[in-house]
């Protein structure tokens, strides 16, 4: 799948070449290759942590001088705030798009979702189009 995934990528680069426009399939293919690579052996193994171990941890830094500075409590997590940071990094240190290409991004991926469900329901209305015209 990589290697059709790839030359679709350096096809397009090439018509895009021939029409006299930048080419830049070929380095977001590789950028999206680089961030699943990074995720890859996170997203396929599993580690199981027992209670007493995080207890233990939680026990530990409770007790240290500094230990207010470091939460390491699941349930006193921001979740939230913590996600964020996480695609934040992942957008500037591996895909290495700056902050400011955010509202551009975020502005073409709502007309992109859009676009998406319009040919979803556009393909649902020529489904029961042909499964109605066959019942009858």
């Amino acid at each position: 799948m990589r290697f059709v995934s790839s030359h679709r990528s350096f096809l397009y680069e090439v018509v895009l070449r021939a029409q006299g426009r930048k080419a830049i399939m070929m380095k977001i293919a590789r950028r999206f290759k680089m961030a699943a690579a990074t995720g890859e052996y996170f997203a396929n193994n599993e580690w199981q942590f027992a209670v007493s171990e995080l207890k233990a941890l939680h026990d530990s830094a409770s007790g240290a001088s500094d230990g207010s500075a470091f939460n390491v409590w699941p349930a006193a997590f921001s979740w939230d705030s913590y996600i964020g940071a996480y695609m934040m990094g992942i957008r500037r240190f591996i895909l290495k798009d700056s902050a400011e290409s955010l509202p551009a991004a975020r502005t073409k991926l709502r007309r992109l979702y859009w676009v998406h469900k319009l040919i979803q329901a556009a393909t649902g209305y020529y489904i029961f189009r042909l499964v109605s015209g066959r019942l009858r």
